[in-house]
């Protein structure tokens, strides 16, 4: 009994003390790098609001044409212009709104 005992020593001595000798064999461990942050898609969802402006202006000629063989009375001769209108103005608006997700 006493040889078993001394072998089961022996050998549970040996397992314990080989097991530092194998831990500088271990490979060190890599940092570990955290993951590159993820940017958020853009998104339209919110409020909003906004305003336009501008000046508009037009100008137009109105002329009479008559007709090929001048009948039907008209009051003025042909090709004469008889209204000339110029104007121009202020334009705007504006617009608000939530776009939802």
């Amino acid at each position: 009994m006493r040889g078993l005992r001394s072998y089961l020593l022996v050998t549970v001595s040996a397992a314990a003390f080989s097991t530092g000798a194998l831990a500088a064999d271990i490979p060190a461990r890599m940092p570990v790098k955290a993951p590159a942050p993820v940017a958020a898609p853009w998104s339209w969802a919110g409020f909003y609001i906004g305003i336009n402006a501008g000046v508009a202006w037009n100008r137009a000629e109105f002329t009479d044409l008559g007709t090929a063989d001048g009948c039907c009375g008209y009051s003025f001769p042909r090709g004469t212009t008889f209204w000339s209108p110029s104007k121009a103005g202020f334009t705007g608006g504006g617009q608000a709104g939530y776009n939802f997700p």
